[in-house]
């Protein structure tokens, strides 16, 4: 603020004195808040600019959420396969307990096919070819054990021990035997009446009046 000089009074005579009276004149006030129109600008468009990220990152956010639930659902239900297939094979092994059946047969393969956990691929795979060789695996044991079941000589003094030895060598040199019998995936019900039928055999003695009889495990219960 200026203070200007007012004449008040007229000089005197002399010329030297005078009074004098004061009044204020404002200035204008420049604001330091005033922006250049680009300063503006620049500082809008960081402002949209934060905005439009934020937004981003929100959905961004809501989209790895949707995802993750996805991911957790989607491990949910193949948990659930997994365990239902794992049932079907637990299944599959109870099968193979009985004597062969056709019915049985179609019922495993048709499980078998709706196996979908890659992990129990193998298993199935060993399961499957059980299944598709047990008419022949079943046949060719019993093929031997009719035979010495119908076999006279089994009962004779002299040759009745010779003659199960024979007839165990045989149940031995079946394809499910050589095969199988020893493997980790087998067929419970042939090895258990392979072991039968072998423990029967050593057991035949016709000269200490030990004979043997097999009818029972040619004539199996129908199950």
């Amino acid at each position: 603020m200026l203070c200007v000089p007012v004449m008040a009074d007229a000089q005197d005579a002399t010329g030297t004195q005078c009074s004098q009276d004061t009044t204020e004149i404002s200035q204008p006030v420049i604001s330091d808040e005033i922006e250049d129109p680009v300063t503006e600008s620049l500082r809008l468009r960081v402002t949209q600019l934060d905005s439009l990220l934020a937004q981003r990152e929100d959905s961004l956010a809501r989209t790895l959420h949707r995802l993750d639930e996805a991911l957790q659902r989607q491990q949910e239900l193949e948990e659930h396969v997994k365990n239902g297939d794992i049932n079907t094979l637990i299944l599959m092994r109870t099968y193979l307990k009985y004597p062969y059946s056709k019915n049985r047969y179609d019922e495993a393969i048709k499980r078998l096919n709706m196996i979908t956990t890659p992990s129990l691929e193998n298993d199935k795979e060993k399961f499957r070819e059980l299944f598709e060789n047990y008419h022949d695996y079943y046949d060719s044991v019993m093929a031997v054990l009719m035979a010495a079941a119908n076999d006279r000589s089994l009962g004779s003094p002299f040759k009745g021990v010779e003659t199960a030895r024979s007839y165990i060598a045989q149940l031995k040199q079946t394809s499910y035997y050589r095969n199988v019998y020893n493997k980790s995936f087998f067929i419970p019900y042939l090895n258990e009446l392979i072991d039968t039928a072998i423990a029967r055999l050593n057991a035949n003695n016709p000269s200490a009046n030990k004979e043997i009889s097999l009818t029972d495990l040619i004539n199996p219960e129908k199950k």
